[in-house]
Order: C-alpha cells, then sequence, then structure tokens
C-alpha cells in the first residue's frame, strides 16, 4: 500500500482548504493509498517559502511516503520555474 501525503495550499487566510482535503482523501481512498498526513499552508500568496511545504520535503527525505497528492499543480509550484 502507498503512503501519501496531502498537499493543500491557498493564497490568503479567508480561503478554505476543505474542498482540496476532501476531493483528495476520496481520490486516496480509491487508489488504496494511505493518508499519511495533510500538509496544509494558507496565506502564502506567491511565497516559496511555505511552512508546511518545507516539513512535508523534510519527511520526503526521511522516506516518510510514497507520493505526494495535490488538487491542481499550481498549488505546489506557482510556476515551472519554482517547479525546476
Amino acid at each position: 500500500m502507498k503512503r501519501a501525503f496531502i498537499y493543500t495550499r491557498v493564497s490568503t487566510q479567508d480561503q478554505s482548504t476543505e474542498l482540496q482535503i476532501r476531493e483528495i482523501t476520496d481520490y486516496c481512498q480509491r487508489q488504496g493509498w494511505e493518508i499519511k498526513r495533510v500538509f496544509d499552508d494558507k496565506a502564502t500568496g506567491g511565497d516559496i517559502n511555505r511552512p508546511a511545504f518545507k516539513e512535508m520535503c523534510q519527511l520526503l527525505h526521511k522516506n516518510k511516503a510514497d507520493v505526494i497528492v495535490v488538487f491542481k499543480l499550481d498549488r505546489i509550484f506557482r510556476s515551472l520555474r519554482q517547479a525546476v
């Protein structure tokens, strides 16, 4: 069984990640993946220095999950330049 981290992000404090978490959780359940943890960054705007994202990356380097699941790619990277 794959171990999954869920990563959600919203740009402002007024926005909610509830829909992202619900949709991703349903997807992981359909895949038969175990959700190890949900990482949630709020009010990040375009900032790449996101606390939950950094913590998630540290745990990935320690092999604590097999996959990261996001609602849309722009939730994890704002641009191709950031991804590279």
